[in-house]
């Protein structure tokens, strides 16, 4: 199992910095991340339950940050089955912001490297196998990550206006510099040069403006680039609708 460590239910015990290098004089570290360990990591980032160990958190939030990466464009490989690759500069970044001074050694950009790509043929195959049948679905059915360029609807308390009680608004989230950034539509459409990126955002909302008088009305204005301060009424209206959003791919 990962890292020769010994697991219990959702504990887990890693070697430390100073067994490390004992056990590579034994057995190359790098050995120690194969096909099991990716496989493992995968049934990991689907867990629920939170860790209740500290080697066990620092796996799962490896996890975690796996799947990040592998949302990011997500659409490339959902269109044209496009091999996503951790790329050396971003496996620096996440081994830097997991190391904990103890397990240093794992989370060398190499290691992580290697790992990351049992990891997500592993992932994606549990997806194909899975109801939700694609790794996009099973990311919004199982609320695992922030999905890159996909639209996400909020809707918050107003209270200092009676007149308008809520705020609604429309935010696509990005990648960059290795960090989510929050965009609302208009910055993100002027800044998404990718035409099919902005094909694949942007369908579902063309696809509900039938059935939706909200968001025709929205849309059709331009309002919902923006946040807007909207009535009890129209925030009933958003509240019923959630179902039929979520099925069109709105998060």
């Amino acid at each position: 199992m990962i890292l020769d460590a010994t697991i219990s239910g959702m504990n887990i015990q890693l070697l430390h910095e100073e067994q490390a290098k004992k056990k590579a004089a034994e057995k190359p570290l790098v050995q120690a991340w194969h096909k099991s360990d990716g496989a493992f990591l995968a049934r990991l980032a689907l867990v629920q339950d939170k860790p209740q160990s500290t080697d066990m958190k620092l796996l799962m939030d490896l996890a975690r940050q796996f799947l990040q990466v592998m949302s990011e464009d997500i659409h490339l490989r959902e269109k044209k089955r496009h091999m996503v690759i951790l790329r050396e500069e971003r496996a620096a970044q996440i081994g830097e912001q997991l190391d904990d001074g103890i397990h240093s050694r794992f989370l060398y950009p190499g290691h992580l490297q290697s790992l990351f790509q049992d990891f997500s043929q592993a992932i994606q195959m549990h997806a194909n196998r899975s109801k939700s049948r694609s790794l996009l679905q099973l990311l919004r059915d199982r609320n695992l990550t922030t999905i890159r360029n996909q639209i996400y609807f909020f809707l918050a308390d107003n209270p200092e206006d009676e007149d308008y009680p809520f705020v609604f608004v429309a935010l696509v989230p990005v990648t960059e510099g290795g960090r989510i950034v929050w965009k609302n539509l208009k910055t993100w459409m002027n800044q998404a040069r990718n035409q099919d990126t902005q094909h694949f955002t942007l369908y579902p909302l063309h696809q509900l403006m039938a059935d939706s008088e909200f968001l025709r009305r929205l849309v059709g204005t331009r309002l919902i680039h923006h946040p807007l301060r909207i009535t009890e009424e129209e925030a009933f209206d958003f509240v019923s609708q959630v179902e039929s959003f979520q099925n069109a791919g709105i998060v």
